[in-house]
């Protein structure tokens, strides 16, 4: 199968002998992915900050004019890309390349890279992104994608707690019965400690 190419996928086998395999089998199924998410709608666009100053943000009024922008239906994500100067915002069909390195959370569908570029996957993209750079972070809502990723995360870690906490009694329980069992031949004034003190303490 893998004479073909160094990887190949067939209906339901895929067969890679090349020294990316990770890589490329992760594109193969992350691209399969995307092409049910075209249909994105995005607006495209450049605006500048309120008094060129990225620190204000932008005017969330002052939306551009349909001659300022072209609207493209047919996108994985929109993209915004921010400068000195202004934002970006813009269409992309190849979210792995475009919103590479892009892990923060920051609300709704939108997430953004350390530097303030933001990709968004979902419904009213473009107002969301704008309601970003505008200030208005709290009408996002609850980022999406990351409460799935939390979730993930919270089942995970749940076994390693159940898992510890029972060590924890199983040793604690070894202890106390070694300890039980030195002190059943211990006598304290000529008198060996009461069996009922005893039971009180046997797990």
């Amino acid at each position: 199968m893998c004479s073909r190419s160094p990887t190949y996928c067939g209906h339901n086998l895929c067969c890679c002998a090349s020294t990316n395999c990770y890589h490329e089998l992760r594109d193969h199924f992350f691209r399969g992915i995307l092409q049910l998410k075209k249909g994105v709608i995005c607006d495209v666009y450049r605006q500048q900050w309120i008094g060129n100053s990225r620190s204000k943000g932008l005017n969330r009024s002052s939306y551009p004019t349909f001659e300022q922008l072209y609207r493209r239906t047919d996108c994985t994500a929109c993209v915004s890309l921010v400068d000195e100067e202004g934002v970006e915002m813009t269409c992309t069909e190849d979210v792995r390349n475009a919103c590479r390195g892009m892990d923060l959370f920051v609300g709704g569908a939108v997430v953004c890279s350390g530097n303030g570029d933001c990709c968004c996957q979902g419904e009213d993209c473009s107002e969301a992104l704008r309601n970003f750079y505008s200030g208005h972070q709290k009408v996002l809502g609850t980022p999406r994608i990351f409460a799935s990723l939390s979730g993930g995360h919270y089942l995970s870690t749940n076994p390693l707690i159940i898992a510890a906490s029972l060590s924890m009694i199983v040793l604690l329980n070894l202890w106390l019965r070694s300890v039980l069992q030195m002190s059943s031949t211990a006598t304290f004034g000529g008198n060996s400690l009461h069996p009922k003190f005893l039971s009180l303490f046997q797990l």
